[in-house]
């Protein structure tokens, strides 16, 4: 199961506060899922890109919902390079974040280029970290180069969030190519094989992670 150093009044927390660690796991949700599986198109790929790993996938947890209500060593911001970007999910965060964030963001740090990330309180949200970082724009004429610059963004969110003082940590990372043309499989098959990469080398201690 996944762990989270919690630094918080739990008579404070917010009731639709969600927890990370009582999250099942990528692993335990294909054993206990016994319902049909829905429709799907084709597959995308001729063979699986990864092996099963269940080692693995009891450190990964698939989730949709509010990002800002997730309670976890960290969550990943996807922003633009001045940190301001007008999106209804960049907004919401910086909204509930509260104007300690706004101020130090603005004032502060001011700018963030693509490819790399930013480290802050998570000030009023559940979190404990806000990871800020700056995913590519995909363009077929310069696939390499957005590849590269997504592959940067990944591996430093998991990096800031795996020190060896928060080696029980949870990362909660959305997609940081929304609104940007980025293949959906693309994107998608990019944030695993990193977490593949560094676990299996042992480069990190990060104990579970969130998509």
């Amino acid at each position: 199961s996944l762990h989270v150093d919690v630094r918080m009044d739990p008579v404070g927390v917010n009731p639709q506060t969600v927890d990370v660690w009582s999250l099942p796991t990528w692993a335990d949700s294909i054993l206990s899922n016994h319902q049909p599986a829905p429709p799907h198109p084709a597959p995308i790929h001729d063979a699986p890109p990864f092996s099963i790993d269940n080692k693995i996938n009891k450190k990964l947890c698939l989730w949709t919902g509010d990002i800002t209500r997730m309670n976890a060593e960290a969550i990943v911001h996807s922003t633009n390079e001045t940190l301001n970007e007008k999106s209804g999910y960049s907004e919401r965060l910086l909204f509930k974040a509260g104007p300690k964030l706004k101020n130090e963001l603005q004032n502060n740090i001011k700018n963030c280029k693509t490819g790399e990330a930013i480290l802050t309180d998570g000030f009023n949200l559940p979190a404990r970290y806000i990871i800020h970082t700056v995913g590519p724009r995909y363009n077929i004429k310069y696939q390499t180069a957005a590849e590269s610059a997504l592959h940067l963004c990944y591996r430093r969110c998991i990096r800031m969030c795996s020190r060896e003082e928060d080696a029980y940590s949870g990362l909660l990372c959305d997609k940081l190519c929304k609104g940007r043309s980025y293949p959906p499989d693309q994107e998608l098959t990019l944030p695993y094989g990193q977490f593949v990469d560094f676990w299996s080398t042992g480069e990190v201690v990060l104990s579970g992670w969130c998509l």
